[in-house]
């Protein structure tokens, strides 16, 4: 692992001029004619002569846009790196950011902002275009993941791959997965760091947060509570003074409009949450509620240093779609959460849909005609196997069961079957 630090960050290291020291084709191993574009640099002379204790590499991978979170990635590591704990701290970080326009210029100006920081100069680097995150994760002690939302995130497996620790919010997709050392309930299968808070922080917290303007007694209460997350004093206090501001200007607003006043409270929050500087200002304190307890979890990392146990435990775990039950909660794994949860709910009652919207109207213009019950079972078989071709292997399953054990019977029913003798058998047809 030390020696992949030092290769990965002498891959990006800058000569006397200040320019990279290799080649685009040498720094990094992407597509052929892969465009990317470097920002930063490192210096080698800031690590140079750090042995496998000191030397600490953190790195991130992923689209440059609002989802994957670089810009908190970026803050958290940059407010650790100027730590006591954080002076031999590095960041390897990279995304496309030709997608999303208003996030890349986001995190343009972040990369700006620490290029003129001589405190983190020479220490981070940024590939705009390619990020390969193997090589990263081989390379880097944690790997940072503030994803926003994660409905089905893959980035810290990869990372455990290659006993790298990933650090990730508590957010659905990953909070089930990710186990803490610093929590007594995970400790012993502990793989990674976990924030208390994800970015959407839930709403009756909010609320709560935001009465906290008004109301000393809540406001004492939240900054205590703060305090004990690590989470920074001014980040409430800039926030209430914008949410007070754009509360007013709201409240004032309603006044203007004469608006009832059974129904005021609830029109000033509508208008309150349109307000451009209000939804900057609720941006930034969910940012920093995450960031700041990144940092704390970089702090415990340093100062505790689990990587014993985490990597023991990396070592031991299981990924495949059969048997990953550990990084799951109920312990089940992958496929058995999948069959439990799609193939007999979801994908059954999508299958029925379809059946119902295609096959449906065929079958009851059968009966109306007092078809034979097993030639009705043959088509309802056919429809269902219609429908598990589209909707996956549960449908086809079905289809066939339906197909199979009526298809004989019906072939033997329709070799005698005459539809003018219909009302004759009625009796016999259910």
């Amino acid at each position: 692992k030390y020696k992949n630090k030092r290769r990965l960050l002498d891959r990006y290291s800058l000569n006397e001029k200040g320019e990279f020291k290799y080649s685009a084709s040498e720094v990094i191993a992407g597509l052929p004619g892969r465009k990317f574009k470097l920002t930063g640099g490192i210096d080698m002379d800031k690590f140079r002569n750090l042995g496998p204790e000191e030397l600490r590499v953190y790195s991130m991978w992923g689209r440059g846009d609002f989802q994957k979170g670089h810009d908190i990635a970026l803050e958290a590591w940059a407010q650790f790196a100027k730590t006591d704990e954080g002076k031999n701290a590095f960041l390897v970080i990279g995304g496309d950011l030709s997608g999303d326009k208003e996030e890349a210029a986001r995190i343009k100006d972040i990369l700006k902002r620490f290029s003129e920081d001589p405190d983190l100069k020479g220490r981070f680097v940024f590939t705009d275009g390619f990020a390969p995150g193997y090589a990263y994760a081989s390379g880097s002690d944690i790997a940072i993941f503030p994803s926003r939302f994660a409905p089905c995130e893959l980035t810290d497996l990869e990372a455990i791959k290659y006993y790298c620790i990933p650090m990730v919010p508590n957010v659905q997709g990953m909070a089930q997965k990710n186990f803490d050392p610093r929590s007594e309930k995970e400790a012993a299968k502990a793989i990674s760091y976990k924030t208390r808070h994800e970015y959407y922080i839930a709403q009756q917290e909010l609320d709560y947060i935001r009465d906290a303007a008004f109301d000393n007694k809540k406001k004492n209460l939240v900054l205590k509570l703060g305090e004990r997350y690590g989470i920074k004093e001014e980040r409430f206090t800039n926030f209430w003074d914008k949410y007070k501001k754009a509360y007013k200007e709201a409240d004032a607003e309603m006044k203007l409009r004469n608006v009832s006043s059974s129904v005021v409270e609830e029109l000033t929050i509508k208008l309150l949450e349109e307000n451009e500087d209000y939804k900057l200002a609720e941006r930034a304190l969910q940012d920093g509620i995450v960031t700041d307890e990144m940092v704390q979890a970089m702090k415990y990392d340093a100062a505790n240093r689990p990587g014993a146990l985490i990597f023991e435990n990396h070592r031991k775990l299981q990924t495949a779609w059969e048997t990953n039950g550990a990084l799951h909660p109920s312990g089940k794994a992958s496929a058995q959460l999948y069959r439990e949860g799609h193939t007999h709910r979801s994908c059954i009652r999508t299958g029925e849909s379809i059946y119902k919207t295609y096959i449906h109207g065929k079958i009851q213009n059968w009966k109306q005609k007092k078809v034979p019950t097993e030639i009705v079972k043959t088509e309802k078989g056919k429809g269902a196997l219609i429908s598990g071709i589209i909707v996956g292997a549960a449908g086809i399953g079905t289809g066939i069961y339906y197909y199979l054990k009526s298809k004989k019977k019906a072939e033997d029913i329709k070799k005698n079957f005459e539809p003018a003798l219909i009302s004759q058998t009625s009796d016999k047809i259910v």
